[in-house]
Order: structure tokens, then sequence, then C-alpha cells
């Protein structure tokens, strides 16, 4: 669910072709291709509200994508693991989930400072 919200796509998506899916397509793009995997409307909203308080649009860019995206991308991707041992556990997403809140919320309050 998490990786669906993040790249705005559906799991089945008729643009990756042939055989592959969501969680096939993402650690192919992952994180070298970090663009073409996140939904750009994510980005444009975030920088739209940032400059309406201020904020420089590419600060406000990096910030998102080093902060909170990514983090959360690598997240969704350790819940999808294929094999159930390597798997993250939801306890742990959680936690990582809510550091990672944190984190953002903190270095957002210090871009504003």
């Amino acid at each position: 669910m998490l990786l669906k919200m993040i790249t705005g796509k559906s799991p089945l998506e008729q643009s990756f072709g042939g055989e592959i899916n969501l969680i096939k397509w993402v650690p192919d793009h992952f994180p070298h291709q970090t663009h073409e995997v996140i939904d750009k409307r994510l980005i444009s909203t975030a920088t739209d509200d940032a400059s309406s308080e201020g904020m420089q649009e590419s600060d406000t860019k990096q910030l998102l994508l080093n902060c909170l995206l990514i983090p959360m991308m690598e997240v969704a991707l350790s819940c999808a693991v294929e094999s159930p041992d390597e798997r993250s556990n939801m306890h742990d997403s959680l936690l990582r989930l809510k550091q990672t809140k944190a984190t953002f919320l903190h270095n957002c309050r210090i871009g504003r400072g």
C-alpha cells in the first residue's frame, strides 16, 4: 500500500509491461532513478505549499526527497521483500516511519528557522 501511495501507480500498472509489477519495478529504478519512481504530484504539491510559506523550491524538494520520501520508500520496499524471514515486520516499519516523520519535521523547522 505504501508503494502505491508513493509512486501513484497501481500494483499491476499496464505501463510496466509483461510480468513486471510494482514490487518488481520499483527496485529496478530506486534509488538511482528516484525521479522516475516517486509520484511527481507529491513533490509539486509540497513545493507549491512551501513556496507560499517563503521556502526555496529546490530546498523544499531536497528536504522532501531526502528526509521523507526516500526513507518512506525504503520502508515500503522492506515490507515487500519476498522472503518472510527478510521482510520487515509491522512494528519495525512503524518505528521507522515515526522516526522518518520526526526527522522530517525537525528539518522543516530548521529550514524555516
